[in-house]
C-alpha cells in the first residue's frame, strides 16, 4: 500500500506556495508580454487563483478516497462521506 498524504490540498493553495510557484514559473519569461501583464497585478491574480482552489470543492480532500475515484473501491466503501461528484 502506498503512502497516505494528508492536508496536501491546503498546502497547494497556501499563499507561500502560490507565491513560490509563481516565482518559479516566471523565470525566463519576465520580458514577455503575458508574463508582464500577470506580474503587473500578480497579487490580485494569485488571490483569484487561491480563491478558485478554495471554491473547487476539494477543501477536505483528506476525508476522500486516496485515489480520487470515489466509485466504490475498498477505501471509498470505508467512509460514509460523499465523493467529488456528489458534493455540492
Amino acid at each position: 500500500m502506498g503512502k497516505v498524504y494528508r492536508h496536501l490540498y491546503e498546502q497547494i493553495y497556501a499563499w507561500e506556495n502560490l507565491l513560490l510557484a509563481w516565482r518559479k514559473a516566471r523565470k525566463g519569461k519576465r520580458g514577455q508580454a503575458p508574463a508582464a501583464t500577470f506580474e503587473f497585478n500578480a497579487a490580485t491574480h494569485l488571490l483569484e487563483i487561491q480563491q478558485e482552489l478554495l471554491e473547487s470543492g476539494r477543501l477536505h480532500s483528506e476525508t476522500r478516497c486516496c485515489c480520487s475515484c470515489c466509485s466504490g473501491c475498498s477505501c471509498c466503501a470505508q467512509t460514509s462521506r460523499p465523493g467529488p461528484a456528489t458534493q455540492a
